[in-house]
């Protein structure tokens, strides 16, 4: 059966409609006698060239504080039931940690590993994190990166001062450290001779004489001469010496052979 077209039924399309792009708040004031807050707000439409349109929204004053109830349990006070040195210990130990229990990992590698000072609290049946507790890290110190010669016056080795920059890592001087030589000393008095003895029985005198032209003696007293001790026994007679015997051969050769001296 073959269908036959009666006309088209749909009417043409109608204008765009007309929306509220957004609601801002335009202005507040307040009553000082009633306490009423107005706050204004501005609406913005779609529709290019459309007026925006506002409506008030009224705040009434702060009622009285209402009667204090009353004071609740005493809470329990905060406390780190266990430590850890790695989240992987902390998880592997949650059957030993109560519900409502703080636990911090400590790791031995302190700031340097990121996971340190980490605050987690003991859920029904894993642990949540809560805080990092380590401290912001501080700004990075000034320190001496050289120590270089500044001014010298005076003359060498008899009071002279030099000066010496301290230069810090942030490319500034921190400061002058000052170096004074010690002044030159008076020359000092030695020994220029030792001479003597002029002796006087059995005491020697001898002088001595210094740099800056003095002199001064001392005096050693010698022992007198002892008396001649006794005269020793004569000793044992010793063993009988050989008695050498030259010979001459033929050949002008010259010998010596020592023998036995006869008795």
């Amino acid at each position: 059966m073959t269908a036959t077209l009666l006309g088209n039924i749909k009417g043409p399309k109608g204008d765009d409609g007309n929306g509220i792009a957004s609601i801002t708040q335009f202005s507040t004031s307040t009553n000082n006698s009633t306490g009423v807050t107005t706050t204004t707000y501005q609406i913005t439409y779609t529709e290019a060239g459309k007026s925006p349109a506002y409506f008030e929204v009224l705040s009434g004053a702060t009622g009285a504080q209402g009667i204090q109830g009353p004071k609740g349990d005493d809470g329990e006070g905060f406390s780190i039931a266990q430590t850890y040195a790695t989240i992987a210990a902390m998880n592997a130990d949650a059957e030993n940690v109560e519900e409502g229990e703080f636990v911090l990992i400590a790791s031995a590698s302190g700031a340097e590993d990121e996971d340190n000072a980490k605050l987690y609290v003991k859920g029904a049946s894993s642990f949540t994190f809560l805080t990092d507790l380590s401290g912001a890290q501080g700004i990075q110190g000034v320190g001496v990166s050289t120590i270089t010669a500044g001014t010298t016056s005076g003359t060498a080795g008899n009071g002279q001062t030099r000066t010496y920059n301290v230069n810090l890592t942030n490319n500034t001087v921190g400061g002058q450290i000052t170096v004074q030589d010690g002044v030159k000393g008076d020359t000092g008095n030695g020994i220029s001779a030792i001479t003597g003895p002029v002796s006087n029985g059995l005491v020697d005198t001898y002088t001595i004489t210094y740099t800056n032209g003095g002199s001064d003696t001392f005096t050693v007293t010698n022992g007198a001469t002892g008396q001649t001790g006794a005269t020793g026994q004569t000793g044992q007679t010793g063993p009988q010496g050989l008695t050498p015997q030259l010979t001459l051969d033929e050949n002008g050769n010259l010998y010596v052979e020592y023998v036995q001296s006869i008795s």
